[in-house]
């Protein structure tokens, strides 16, 4: 519906940019303005200028297509080993999906959509810091949720680490204390849980988790993987990004295991709390992996299963038909508790 509300837009410029020639007699090259339904200015370019954008446009397409799927198969070395898994079979199933909500966060509809469009039926963690307000929203989900409000701040720095955290967390506390959470998940969870997909709040789900599942099972089964997750992408660490410098894997999707992640968890613990501070956490993670060996296996099929809103090639490339992601994530939109009808916001 959204897809066919934005064609429909275009149609309309094209016709009143028609109209517009016919009455102003002229059929060359001259660039006309006009404006759309939504106030927006829309600027007619010279056929030859249009066809040369077209085709640039549609080769650029298929060669960061082609990047991503090749990095969501494969992945990057990222100073700790990865495979493309093996080994012996451990765990053969992912116990539960866990998510934070915290500061404002909610995961109201990373909730809703597992259980209608992913079909999960196993439990739901929700670590948050307000559990009154996510009662409210998830009575009818079938979620246990999890009180973190208590221990919000680590208690084992030393006191001049400790005022450099406080200053940190005072600065962009909206965020910060999420990124220590993550680090402390298997302290809340009950012991019977020993294999978790962690995704982030910020990801929604539009079809069966089924295929999902399947293509992680080898992440799943080995006793090798001590963390399973999607390389970051590639522009995240370019000179033009604002997020430079974000590490080589993204943490917003892992599969975590409580005895093999046990040492990565506990050292990404303390290093993400101390100076030098990261805005995001994925620098962090990075550097633990690359300081203990983490061995680390890739997610696959990332192209395939995640759609990020805020990629130019990921939207495009689902407006055009040529994805079906499993999940959505919303990236830097990442507050979307109320945000009911996600698509129009991502072909927009």
């Amino acid at each position: 519906m959204a897809a066919d509300a934005v064609l429909g837009v275009l149609g309309h410029n094209v016709h009143r940019s028609r109209l517009l020639k016919r009455r102003h007699g002229r059929t060359n090259d001259i660039e006309k303005a006009f404006e759309t339904p939504t106030g927006k200015v829309v600027t007619s370019v010279p056929q030859k200028t249009r066809h040369s954008r077209q085709l640039l446009v549609c080769l650029a397409f298929l060669v960061m297509a082609f990047v991503w799927m090749a990095s969501s198969t494969v992945g990057r070395m990222s100073g700790g080993s990865t495979s493309l898994l093996g080994g012996s079979k451990g765990n053969t199933e992912v116990d539960a999906i866990v998510t934070l909500a915290m500061r404002g966060f909610r995961s109201t509809l990373m909730a809703h959509t597992l259980r209608e469009a992913g079909h999960w039926q196993r439990p739901i963690f929700v670590l948050t810091d307000n559990p009154a307000l996510e009662q409210e929203h998830l009575h009818e989900t079938n979620v246990t949720l999890i009180d973190v409000s208590k221990r919000l701040h680590p208690t084992f720095l030393s006191p001049s680490e400790e005022a450099a955290y406080r200053h940190q967390y005072d600065a962009v506390q909206d965020d910060f204390a999420i990124k220590w959470q993550k680090t402390q998940i298997f302290q809340f969870l009950p012991p019977h849980i020993h294999t978790i997909l962690f995704i982030d709040s910020d990801i929604i789900t539009v079809r069966s988790l089924q295929s999902f599942m399947k293509d992680i099972a080898q992440n799943v089964q080995s006793d090798e993987c001590e963390l399973s997750a999607y390389p970051e992408r590639w522009y995240t660490n370019s000179p033009f990004s604002k997020y430079r410098e974000s590490g080589d894997w993204n943490s917003g999707m892992m599969v975590l295991k409580r005895t093999l992640s046990h040492d990565l968890l506990s050292e990404w613990n303390r290093t993400i709390v101390t100076a030098p501070f990261s805005k995001r956490d994925q620098p962090k993670l990075t550097q633990v992996i690359h300081k203990l060996g983490t061995h680390v296996c890739p997610l696959p099929n990332r192209f395939r299963h995640v759609l990020y809103a805020a990629d130019f090639v990921d939207r495009r490339s689902y407006q055009w038909g040529l994805r079906n992601p499993t999940f959505y994530h919303f990236a830097s939109q990442k507050k979307v508790s109320d945000l009911w009808n996600p698509t129009i916001n991502l072909l927009v």
